[in-house]
C-alpha cells in the first residue's frame, strides 16, 4: 500500500512539473510583454541624462526646420521637463501598440514631436525627433 501512494505521488509530481514546464514554453510563445509605464519613463527620461542617452536610439532620425536630418550622440541636445502649460504648449499623445508619438503645440503654429518605440523587452526608446515643425506639415492623426 505504502508503495502504490509513492507512485502515485511521484505521478501526481510529474504531471504538476510537466504542466508548469507546458505553461511556460506558451507564455514564451504568445508574445506578449509588458512595456514600462510610459508616464514613469517619460518623467526619468527628461530629468537624468544618462538614463536619457541609454534611452535613444542613435543616430536619430528626424527633421528639424522640416529639414530631414540624422542626429548622432555627440550632436544631441538634452531635453529637459518643462511645464508645457505655463509655456502655452498643448500637449497631444498618440499611442498605437508599442508606438507613441508626443506632440507639442505651441499657439504660434510650430510644433515638435517625440516618437518612442518599446522594444522587445517592454522598455521605451526614443526612435525620432521632429523639432520646430509647422503644424500645417505634422500629421496628427
Amino acid at each position: 500500500m505504502n508503495r502504490n501512494r509513492v507512485q502515485i505521488i511521484h505521478f501526481l509530481l510529474l504531471g504538476i512539473a510537466l504542466l508548469a514546464m507546458f505553461s511556460c514554453v506558451s507564455q514564451k510563445k504568445s508574445g506578449k510583454i509588458t512595456i514600462e509605464n510610459f508616464d514613469v519613463f517619460l518623467e526619468k527620461f527628461l530629468t537624468d541624462t544618462a538614463f536619457q542617452t541609454s534611452r535613444i536610439t542613435f543616430p536619430v532620425k528626424g527633421s528639424i526646420e522640416n529639414k530631414d536630418i540624422l542626429l548622432e550622440e555627440k550632436d544631441w541636445v538634452f531635453h529637459v521637463k518643462v511645464d508645457y502649460k505655463s509655456n502655452s504648449f498643448e500637449r497631444k499623445q498618440i499611442q498605437s501598440n508599442n508606438l507613441i508619438r508626443e506632440i507639442l503645440i505651441h499657439p504660434t503654429g510650430i510644433a515638435y514631436e517625440r516618437r518612442f518605440l518599446a522594444n522587445e523587452k517592454g522598455q521605451w526608446f526614443l526612435t525620432h525627433y521632429l523639432g520646430i515643425k509647422n503644424i500645417k506639415n505634422l500629421n496628427i492623426e
